[in-house]
């Protein structure tokens, strides 16, 4: 007896709740098996799944930068997975060979949407442009259309469709979708257009909303935009299962998250749809490799608590160097870019990072961290906490500030009184702010 995916076994029954990014497992915290773009690693008595570098599909266990294949999608130059263009589902250095469900391959080794009908070919990236039509139609090269053709002076042997054909005229079906119908009876379909399939009583139906073609109300033929049969799970039938893409995918191929594409607000890093607007980071850590694999898991946790998030999968890191161990990465905030709640979490992944500080029991040496694909107000963030980490309290009692009337009122409202009263008891001046530029020498 074997359980799905996500659930183990427990005497005769399955229990739900592997572990987070787990396909299959032993128990509640031994993963045996990990999703895609994760690799297992040691935690406590269980094992866990860490993501490997954005660039790999799968890798190594216990080695998040040891590409060992990329999947659908991609191909691998140099132990790195490169993504294909978009819409493709096998391609190299050349271009692609094969898209996925719904498209087609051009002659610049593209994918583009599929011609809708009646168009035999179309401009790249129009369907409903046609460059050239079915039978019963004529195209209009002004236009970009297909005509049909139903009057033929007695000369028809091909009717356009939603037409049959009577001896030789062409007459419309009246049957709702018909795609051909019976010259005796129009009402009777004998094909349905796209999207609708032939019922018992010769009447088309509507697929299922996730069928772009269907034989049945049950099945598919093809899979809508957004859509994906799984792999290597044979048609039944009434057809093929088409699940939804899993978010942030816009469209996938064999599995609901392999990605082809990502949803508005995402885009690809190596495999991976992460956030367009995150806060990009690089650090240099006083460790092995060896000792940062051990605690590698640790350290994604680590930055995912630090934007105040509990799902790992907002970390994406793009690469692990070894020596004094470099790590780059992007952490994606829950706020939005501007967002006040956007300015603490990058204030916080910034002290997390800082020269000298401790993150997973590792000592980072050196670190930068960035906004890409958005913004921050610096004006509101926490200057108490950018002081702290800068320059020691005690300092600050120790030096006269002098400040221009914007920097007074910003740290007015950041309780003026805490932070920088000081008597100035020796030569028994009162404190004034003059209108001069900062001075912390």
């Amino acid at each position: 007896m074997s359980c799905y995916e996500g659930f183990f076994l427990s005497g005769t029954t399955c229990i739900a709740g592997c572990p987070q990014n787990c396909l299959m497992c032993s128990s509640l915290t031994v993963c045996t098996q990990c999703s895609n773009g994760y690799t297992l690693f040691l935690q406590g008595t269980g094992t866990i799944c860490a993501p490997c570098i954005s660039t790999c599909r799968t890798c190594a266990k216990g080695q998040p930068a040891t590409c060992l294949s990329c999947g659908p999608g991609f191909y691998i130059s140099a132990g790195n997975c490169i993504a294909c263009t978009v819409n493709c589902n096998n391609c190299n250095s050349a271009g692609c060979m094969s898209c996925i469900s719904g498209f087609f391959l051009t002659s610049a080794l593209t994918c583009s949407l599929n011609c809708a009908v009646p168009c035999s070919s179309c401009l790249t990236g129009n369907p409903t442009k046609c460059t050239n039509c079915v039978a019963g139609y004529t195209p209009n090269s002004l236009i970009y259309s297909c005509t049909p053709v139903i009057s033929c002076n007695g000369t028809c042997s091909v009717c356009p469709l939603g037409y049959t054909l009577n001896l030789v005229i062409c007459i419309a079906c009246t049957g709702s979708q018909c795609q051909s119908c019976l010259s005796s009876a129009l009402s009777q379909c004998t094909s349905c257009v796209p999207g609708y399939y032939l019922n018992t009583n010769s009447q088309c139906q509507a697929c299922l909303s996730q069928c772009a073609t269907c034989l049945t109300g049950s099945g598919c033929l093809t899979c809508s935009l957004g859509y994906t049969q799984i792999q290597n799970v044979p048609a039944n039938q009434n057809g093929y299962q088409c699940v939804i893409c899993q978010s942030p995918c816009a469209t996938c191929t064999n599995r609901p998250d392999y990605c082809t594409s990502c949803v508005s607000g995402f885009q690809f890093q190596g495999w991976k749809c992460s956030q367009s607007f995150y806060f990009g980071f690089t650090l240099t850590l006083l460790t092995t490799l060896s000792t940062f694999n051990k605690n590698y898991f640790s350290f994604i946790l680590a930055l995912t608590s630090s934007i105040g998030r509990s799902n790992p999968n907002s970390i994406t890191i793009l690469g692990i160097t070894s020596g004094s161990v470099l790590v780059q990465g992007g952490a994606g905030p829950s706020g939005t870019s501007g967002s006040k709640q956007s300015n603490q979490q990058f204030s916080s992944l910034t002290a997390s990072l800082s020269t000298n500080s401790q993150i997973a029991g590792m000592s980072v040496g050196s670190s930068s961290v960035t906004v890409v694909g958005g913004s921050i107000d610096y004006n509101s963030t926490n200057l108490a906490l950018i002081l702290g980490i800068c320059i020691p309290v005690g300092v600050l009692r120790n030096f006269p500030l002098y400040f221009s009337y914007h920097w007074y009122r910003t740290l007015h409202l950041l309780q003026e009184e805490e932070i920088l009263r000081y008597d100035l008891t020796k030569d028994k001046r009162r404190q004034r702010f003059y209108s001069q530029r900062v001075l912390l020498t």
